[in-house]
């Protein structure tokens, strides 16, 4: 029954991973139900289930279709138009991935997203930059831009 609500309802608003925003269109949201579309798809199909089969793919080909909107210019994936740099992104590339070629981890917009978040987040945190200067590698994500603690 959850996969029959993610096929008829994919296009609903909700709020993002945080909960402090509304969108119709997710980057999280969007990738990681046309994962578990996808797999349903071929799950219904092993198991004779035709016609939700044929449900699940025809709602993941069309979620498909909204992913290059989240795409800007230069290769960097947005979450959202109200919440553009977003760690949710990274989480969705993590979780989200079928090893088809959308979005795989060497891909072009993943490797903009990730340095994108990670030039964002080096400057946005003291921690970030004292470590940088202090030699040590890596850099500590937040949520979003703009985020505090």
């Amino acid at each position: 029954q959850d996969l029959d609500w993610v096929a008829a309802n994919y296009a609903s608003s909700g709020c993002d991973l945080w909960e402090e925003v509304n969108s119709d269109d997710f980057f999280w949201n969007r990738y990681t139900m046309r994962k578990s579309l996808m797999q349903g798809a071929a799950f219904a199909k092993s198991v004779g289930d035709d016609a939700s089969a044929s449900t699940y793919d025809t709602a993941a080909k069309a979620i498909s279709g909204y992913l290059s909107g989240h795409i800007q210019a230069d290769g960097f994936v947005i979450e959202s138009q109200n919440r553009q740099k977003d760690t949710a992104v990274i989480e969705a590339f993590n979780v989200g991935d079928m090893h088809d070629g959308v979005f795989g981890p060497l891909s072009k917009e993943v490797a903009v997203t990730l340095a994108g978040l990670s030039r964002l987040f080096c400057r946005s945190y003291a921690l970030n930059q004292q470590a940088s200067e202090a030699g040590m590698p890596g850099v500590l994500f937040g949520r979003y831009e703009g985020d505090n603690y």
